[in-house]
């Protein structure tokens, strides 16, 4: 029988360390820009900067990724999986669109990588959106002896089996991992 282990896309580089390699790229490319005519960089500096280009292609994905997608589990099971090509899909729709033309002249007119970071942001609560109904069905609440008061009525804790997390605040959306609250005599509400 195969485990439902959660599951985090593999991510080589943190995030905020491919923001630090676009804005390295992107300077180098302003600064080609700036000093070397636009007639040698189609010809003579023709493969060269089209790998640089390419490369701050492929580097502004990464940090796209890391800033809607990367950061969010998913169990490998078809729910997972399922939730996750949704996401796939809804960032490669708005890559093509208006949104992938603006962050490319933010990029490579503009060299405005905060712009770029703030643009990505734009969509990222729609990300969310997407992925919250995934969530939302992994909370669950766990009901243990501290829990129940007096008169036998308590509020049960709520776990979320995908983060692994307790709800400690509800005011302020506060989660922490507590592994000694599965560990006891615990009995499972919904």
């Amino acid at each position: 029988m195969k485990r439902n282990l959660t599951y985090i896309p593999n991510v080589n580089v943190k995030a905020e360390e491919q923001v630090e390699s676009l804005r390295r790229l992107v300077a180098k490319k302003k600064a080609n820009d700036e000093k070397i005519p636009w007639e040698l960089l189609q010809t003579q500096y023709k493969n060269p900067y089209e790998k640089l280009l390419k490369e701050i292609k492929d580097c502004a994905g990464k940090v796209l990724y890391w800033n809607t997608v990367g950061s969010l589990r998913f169990n490998r099971d078809a729910d997972g999986q399922a939730c996750y090509r949704q996401l796939m899909v809804f960032l490669n729709e708005r890559n093509s669109g208006e949104f992938g033309r603006r962050s490319w002249q933010l990029l490579m007119s503009e060299y405005n990588i905060d712009g770029y970071i703030h643009h990505i942001e734009s969509i990222r609560k729609a990300v969310l959106d997407i992925w919250m109904e995934y969530w939302q069905k992994h909370c669950i609440t766990y009901m243990t002896s501290e829990s129940i008061g007096m008169n036998g009525m308590g509020l049960p804790r709520i776990y979320n089996t995908l983060t692994k997390n307790f709800l400690i605040d509800v005011e302020h959306n506060t989660w922490e991992k507590h592994p000694e609250w599965l560990r006891e005599n615990t009995s499972k509400a919904g």
